[in-house]
């Protein structure tokens, strides 16, 4: 652990197995570890798999077989009924979908090169405007790729 002096107080920074982190002075005495999510994430789904394939393993000997494969058998139809079903709204929806996605990805780049622009001419204060500009520009052109595509899913209207 390297410590230095700043201006107004001391901060620490310590090494951790993601990146450095920089501590303020109350906790610069308490340890942390910082890791990415997904690290977490991918860790919990793994100890949920690990759970979920043990309780089947002591519960199948104990019910039978014909129960399991009587509730796996339910299980895949309604899966394939869920998955009939989000087919059928995709199917039905699918140019306000492209529509919203092109736009947003559209508005997010030119509210974001805007934001960076302005960066550019006025010191980098513009560059943290950059995720709100991005958000704004998705949202309100997303609204509208989402409001061209509406009339080619009007099924009605043919």
């Amino acid at each position: 652990m390297a410590e230095f002096e700043g201006r107004a107080h001391q901060t620490a920074i310590r090494e951790t197995a993601a990146a450095p982190v920089i501590v303020p002075p109350a906790e610069a005495g308490a340890v942390a570890l910082h890791r990415p999510l997904r690290y977490d994430i991918a860790l919990k789904a793994l100890v949920l798999a690990l759970c979920c394939a043990a309780a089947s393993h002591w519960l199948v000997p104990r019910v039978g077989p014909a129960f399991a494969a009587r509730t796996l058998g339910e299980a895949h139809t309604r899966a394939e009924h869920a998955i009939f079903l989000g087919g059928i709204v995709l199917e039905r929806h699918r140019h306000v979908i492209a529509g919203g996605l092109l736009g947003c990805a559209a508005g997010a780049a030119v509210g974001g090169g805007a934001a960076a622009v302005t960066g550019l001419f006025t010191a980098g204060v513009g560059f943290a405007a950059i995720p709100s500009a991005s958000l704004v520009g998705c949202s309100l052109a997303g609204a509208g790729g989402a409001a061209l595509g509406y009339p080619l899913d009007d099924y009605l209207s043919f």
